[in-house]
């Protein structure tokens, strides 16, 4: 026996742009912007459900009906190579929007007043599992936006090997708090904990 089980309708912007300048006997530069754009993220889990739309929220959270996830607005990489010879130095910066965590809507009505599901609403009361004291973290009841900035280096000088050096989160920006990760304090699905660390690769081509 089938079931139909609803439908999901998703649009946005997917955008890559790359500028190449030659610096002549300094080398060359190349720039490179990746962008993705939500525009309209709806779900009916079920034939008849309500649909809202979930960009720039945490799905399930914004509309109790769904089961989807984290769905931010944009996320960003822009970077710039310098490569001249055997030497190649890459800087990049990473941006991923913050996510809304009100309670917009369930499968009957879609709500008058928002409601943050991990603060406190107008009347006093926090939803269970939630945290009474969050909106003293956060007044906008979001997982805020996260930027870190990347950098990169190789040299080729060697015979069929590569040198190369890479600097992650080079500031040491610490990924936005999210309430609902509870053990780790951060949103897995966007970010990560690592905070700035290096590493060092060296190849060879046989």
């Amino acid at each position: 026996m089938y079931v139909n089980q609803g439908a999901t309708e998703v649009t946005g912007i997917d955008l890559e742009i790359a500028h190449r300048l030659s610096l002549g006997d300094m080398g060359r530069l190349t720039t490179k912007l990746d962008w993705n754009h939500a525009i309209s993220f709806r779900r009916a889990e079920q034939p008849g459900d309500k649909e809202t739309n979930l960009v720039g929220t945490i799905g399930g959270l914004s509309n109790w009906a769904t089961s989807v996830g984290e769905v931010p607005r944009n996320r960003a990489t822009v970077s710039t190579n310098w490569t001249k010879g055997v030497h190649s130095l890459t800087g990049s910066v990473d941006y991923v929007s913050g996510v809304s965590m009100l309670l917009r809507s369930d499968n009957y009505e879609v709500f008058d007043t928002p409601m943050c599901y991990y603060g406190v609403d107008g009347d006093g009361y926090t939803q269970p599992g939630g945290l009474p004291k969050f909106s003293n973290w956060t007044s906008k009841c979001e997982v805020a936006s996260w930027t870190t900035v990347n950098l990169a280096c190789s040299y080729t000088g060697f015979k069929n090997w590569t040198l190369s050096a890479n600097i992650r989160n080079l500031f040491d920006r610490a990924a936005p708090y999210d309430p609902s990760y509870d053990t780790e304090g951060f949103n897995s699905q966007l970010h990560n904990g690592f905070g700035r660390y290096f590493r060092l690769t060296a190849s060879y081509k046989f």
